[in-house]
């Protein structure tokens, strides 16, 4: 009996699927302990803007890096191409979702 579900996908491939929302996430946490401790230590209003679009300016430069390094895969690989094709959707998600999310965070108060 042979199995016919056999994947043929390399483990390596998959981790592709969670690095743009992992690199989000990170970023996320990374933006706003930033922004608490710049409160929290006084720091002037235009640094820690600086420091914050800085932030978000490698967060994107990163996921940029990582869209442009995703496997490609010729259309007649099947589920490995799916997964290529998957992975790069999911990182320009996370890119265009850590511009929406980031950005306006710049624009509010920095501090009360």
């Amino acid at each position: 009996m042979s199995s016919s579900c056999a994947s043929t996908v390399p483990p390596h491939r998959l981790w592709w699927l969670a690095l743009g929302f992992g690199l989000w996430s990170f970023a996320f946490v990374a933006l706003y302990a930033l922004h608490a401790l710049g409160c929290a230590y006084g720091w002037s209003d235009p640094l820690l803007r600086l420091g914050m679009t800085g932030l978000l300016a490698a967060t994107v430069a990163a996921l940029g890096f990582a869209l442009s390094q995703a496997p490609r895969s010729s259309p007649g690989d099947g589920t490995t191409a799916l997964i290529g094709r998957a992975a790069r959707w999911t990182l320009w998600a996370a890119m265009i979702g850590a511009i929406f999310t980031f950005a306006p965070a710049l624009a509010l108060t920095a501090c009360r």
